[in-house]
């Protein structure tokens, strides 16, 4: 007994700090046997205090800790975000935010003069539209903690214009308006990537959005949060024989190469004409991306308010028409919008790119039929310059061409004077 009390006599003496001659007292002996087994019982419970403490409880709104993080990235020119900045709000950054996630904005936008010139006017929009451009995007964002910085984009034109020439000389369509705002959206988009990859946060997805686009659905939280390896969310509408670069939610892992795709351009550029669309499919092959729906529609605004028009049949899209609505949706407006495809028929201002696009977009084959060619009634007589001139060869190795009689299907040839008899009887 005295051993087993010595022994827990110097269990306590390293507790208490008491002398080796105290060891041994009854006092001492009787304390060691109360509080040995509150020691045992209390050494469990320390060791799961010190490993929850690497994973914090809950906070106050049930949310873990730490949070998700996801990079909501804005970028090129600013001219409709006032009209936006509401449903991005209520339908990209509430959702995010109700499922615990933390959202960082990040922007990048070109500073232009106040009245911007737009060059797709055909799409609905004033020549002449007054905008406050960079610093009203700035003021706008400022709510949302946004980070990010104003470029000047006649100084990116100009060092552009340097290297324009290689495009140019590929095809001559690449001088034009179209191809310029499209390398400058590219640009300011690799600018907002670098911003995110450097801010030295660990993001579980990254978002790509246009400013001025409106957003009609909330985004689906959960799949973005839960977004694979490799993986894009691109809109199942308006594809056009590759994918919508509108609204991208990219897994971190792919981020990089979506956000840095001007890099790939001249390679893609010698091989077809440059179109956003079909870029972003040959970005995603070339990466070995993995493509998934987005059910998130979304209508761009022009700096008037005014929604694109070939837009507005987007508010009858779903899922189940992924396959129309990949296409040109104005079909399923029940009153066509401007420039509208008609059953039956085609309006008088039908857009040109249309027939071309149906001839490389197989999943819009059967949207459009070219109306019926009308026949000719034989009774009508065929005018001249409406048949073709084509030289014949006569016997004796003559070059001559038939007259309009004997074009339009009349009797044989005759000689050459009563040809010209027969011509002039008929006038």
């Amino acid at each position: 007994m005295r051993e087993d009390a010595t022994g827990c006599g110097e269990t306590w003496c390293m507790i208490y700090g008491c002398s080796r001659k105290r060891m041994g007292s009854p006092d001492r002996r009787h304390r060691c046997a109360l509080l040995l087994p509150l020691l045992l019982v209390a050494a469990p419970l320390l060791w799961l205090a010190q490993q929850s403490h690497d994973q914090p409880p809950p906070t106050h709104d049930g949310c873990p800790r730490p949070r998700p993080r996801v990079a909501l990235c804005l970028y090129g020119l600013n001219r409709a975000l006032r009209h936006t900045v509401p449903s991005i709000a209520d339908n990209i950054w509430k959702p995010l935010h109700d499922a615990c996630a933390t959202i960082d904005v990040y922007y990048h936008v070109w500073r232009v003069p106040a009245a911007y010139a737009d060059t797709a006017a055909r799409g609905g929009e004033r020549l002449e539209t007054k905008i406050d451009g960079a610093a009203e995007m700035v003021r706008l964002l400022r709510p949302f903690g946004a980070r990010g910085y104003i470029e000047r984009q006649a100084s990116f034109d100009a060092a552009f214009s340097k290297n324009a020439s290689a495009y140019t000389a590929l095809d001559k369509r690449y001088g034009g308006p179209n191809f310029v705002n499209l390398v400058r959206q590219l640009a300011s988009l690799k600018r907002v990537t670098s911003l995110w990859r450097t801010s030295g946060q660990t993001y579980r997805a990254v978002i790509y959005a246009r400013p001025d686009l409106r957003f009609l659905d909330p985004i689906d939280a959960g799949q973005v949060l839960a977004i694979k390896p490799r993986t894009l969310l691109v809109p199942y509408w308006h594809r056009w024989s590759g994918l919508n670069d509108r609204i991208i939610v990219v897994a971190p892992d792919a981020a990089a190469f979506v956000g840095d795709r001007l890099a790939l351009a001249p390679r893609y550029a010698a091989r077809t004409f440059l179109r956003a669309e079909a870029f972003l499919a040959f970005v995603a092959r070339t990466h070995d991306l993995h493509v998934e729906d987005l059910a998130l529609r979304a209508q761009r605004v022009r700096a008037d308010g005014a929604v694109a028009s070939n837009d507005r049949c987007l508010e009858y899209c779903s899922l189940a028409l992924r396959d129309i609505c990949r296409g040109d949706c104005r079909t399923l407006a029940p009153e066509p919008a401007p420039l509208a495809v008609h059953v039956g028929g085609v309006s008088p201002r039908r857009p040109a790119h249309l027939p071309h696009q149906h001839a490389r977009d197989p999943t819009t084959a059967g949207m459009y039929t070219p109306p019926a060619r009308r026949r000719r009634d034989p009774t009508t007589p065929v005018r001249a310059h409406t048949l073709p001139r084509r030289p014949i060869i006569h016997a004796g190795g003559r070059r001559s061409r038939r007259s309009a009689t004997m074009r339009a299907g009349g009797p044989a040839a005759r000689p050459a004077g009563t040809a010209r008899t027969a011509s002039a009887s008929t006038k």
